[in-house]
């Protein structure tokens, strides 16, 4: 997915969002709680994009709301599976990222039902790398390396009523060279 397209579905989603915002639902106030979430995560760095590609990212998170501010802490799970097979030898490479993240909000002032947020904060980004290669069902060599590092991101939504939320973010932290972040979309339902 281009970075043209997702900037275009951020902006549909919310003018989405502002659209059911402004026809009637309750005032929304940010709520403290839990809430799973999922997405759509799409890779920042160009080879990652290349080699992986975008995929579905699930996610939990727990606000404490003090409106008109909020902290998030949050961990979304990212991982990508590639299989290639080539005279009977078969590669087998798995990728996976692991976002531990905590976000001060702040709600801009919202409309019957439409409150949008905006924030910034700091994560700690788990990554893990495995590759495998057999012939056959034989094993022929299998390694993995576990890496770490700090990662910074912005982000933007909105919720409707008092539950549901949407959320854009875009995440950087390069872990020992490799940019594990990128643009994410999630969309959330407040316990």
């Amino acid at each position: 997915m281009s970075l043209n397209r997702c900037k275009k579905l951020t902006v549909m989603l919310l003018i989405v969002g502002l659209v059911l915002g402004l026809t009637g639902l309750a005032q929304a106030q940010p709520k403290s709680g839990f809430a799973p979430k999922v997405g759509y995560f799409m890779p920042g760095d160009e080879d990652v994009e290349d080699i992986w590609g975008s995929d579905f990212t699930f996610g939990i998170d727990y606000l404490y709301a003090f409106p008109p501010y909020g902290i998030d802490f949050s961990a979304e799970y990212f991982a990508k599976e590639e299989k290639q097979t080539f005279f009977g030898i078969t590669d087998k490479v798995n990728w996976r990222v692991i976002p531990l993240t905590a976000t001060f909000l702040y709600f801009l002032p919202g409309k019957e039902g439409f409150s949008p947020y905006i924030g910034g904060g700091i994560g700690y980004y788990l990554t893990k790398f495995d590759f495998e290669e057999d012939w056959g069902d034989i094993p022929i060599f299998a390694g993995s390396a576990e890496e770490s590092g700090i990662g910074f991101h912005a982000q933007g939504g909105f919720t409707l009523g008092e539950n549901f939320f949407v959320e854009a973010k875009y995440s950087t932290a390069d872990v020992e060279g490799v940019e594990a972040g990128g643009f994410t979309i999630l969309v959330g339902y407040r316990l």
